[in-house]
């Protein structure tokens, strides 16, 4: 009959062997694993070539009109200077609010200003992207008003327009931009 020591002998060769074969099973599963995530990304890569994004990103447009300056530097140094010379009646601040405003300046859909709620507005976000600029808000009157960051290359001329008819005047906007950068 064993000894209590033959035994203890006996299960320590055995909890050897059991260790060795799990070093082994381990080591196969981490490889079959590097396998699988390796061709898991040659897959992914190769599917990305074949099917490009349905949102394609948005392609360089050339800015409307014969104005020195981009739409975007133009809207963010040009509405401030309209709303500190008051410039702008209740009328145009409706229309700016409007979605009318946002065909005509083809801001996509989003309005041109907002009303200021704070700096954490989670209207200021689409997408979980800000489309609202970080500026000063734009007062008239007891309102704030936040500026729309959603302008588009071909806008320009249709902005131009709407501030020459509102005061600002070329020369004035490009020295004002300018005098900005």
């Amino acid at each position: 009959m064993p000894t209590i020591q033959d035994k203890l002998l006996e299960f320590a060769r055995n909890l050897d062997a059991l260790e060795r074969q799990w070093a082994a099973l381990q080591n196969e599963v981490d490889g079959r694993l590097g396998r699988m995530k390796r061709r898991l990304g040659t897959l992914s890569r190769t599917k990305k070539d074949k099917n490009p994004s349905p949102h394609p990103r948005s392609q360089a447009k050339e800015q409307s009109g014969n104005f020195p300056y981009p739409v975007g530097l133009l809207v963010k140094v040009a509405f401030p200077e309209l709303f500190r010379r008051k410039l702008l009646s209740a009328g145009d601040i409706a229309y700016l609010l409007s979605d009318k405003a946002a065909k005509d300046f083809r801001t996509r859909g989003r309005p041109v200003l907002r009303l200021y709620a704070g700096e954490d507005d989670p209207g200021l976000y689409a997408y979980g992207h800000r489309r609202f600029y970080k500026i000063p808000p734009l007062e008239l009157g007891s309102k704030k008003y936040h500026l729309s960051s959603q302008f588009y290359p071909e806008s320009r001329d249709a902005v131009l327009q709407w501030l020459y008819n509102h005061g600002l005047k070329r020369d004035a906007l490009v020295s004002l931009i300018a005098g900005s950068v």
